[in-house]
């Protein structure tokens, strides 16, 4: 299989399963796109949600945006996930809402844990996963507008991954 056929599913993978959304323009510059390509790879993203594949896969080739170019955005994004996560926790084990705010800041757990109410809960859950009760964690997360995707959905990940590999 040559690199071009390559570079038609990881390029779907980049727009479906990690989306420019994801990113914030932080992470795609250190994972070394120009603004050229960040902006190839928004195009792009919006002619697949139009159903234009070809275009899209066609707009990412022009930009320069091949397998080396995204295993660069893959590696550039778990980093960022996992700082992510670690600062989650740490404002979680500290007990401490302002810190939360901080580590949430560029991720769409803004708009869900909006108060020191709902940090509490979201503690709460974390506490239950921690113990493995998983159920009402979950049930906690559904009351605070957690919407799950798919049943190995970013929520799972985000807020169990630092659990399970203590």
């Amino acid at each position: 299989m040559n690199a071009k056929t390559l570079l038609i599913p990881l390029a779907a993978f980049a727009l479906t399963a990690t989306g420019v959304s994801a990113f914030n323009v932080d992470v795609l510059e250190k994972a070394g796109l120009t603004q050229s390509q960040i902006s190839a790879l928004e195009t792009a993203q919006e002619l697949r949600k139009e159903g234009d594949k070809d275009k899209a896969r066609e707009i990412l080739e022009k930009a320069g945006i091949d397998l080396k170019t995204m295993e660069a955005m893959r590696t550039a994004m778990h980093a960022h996930k996992d700082a992510m996560r670690t600062a989650i926790d740490d404002a979680v084990r500290a007990d401490d809402y302002e810190l939360f705010k901080n580590a949430i800041a560029d991720s769409p757990l803004k708009d869900i844990v909006t108060s020191k109410e709902d940090f509490e809960l979201f503690k709460k859950a974390h506490e239950f996963r921690a113990q493995g009760e998983n159920e009402s964690a979950e049930e906690i997360f559904r009351e605070l507008g957690f919407e799950p995707k798919h049943k190995g959905n970013a929520l799972r990940h985000l807020v169990h991954h630092r659990h399970a590999t203590r």
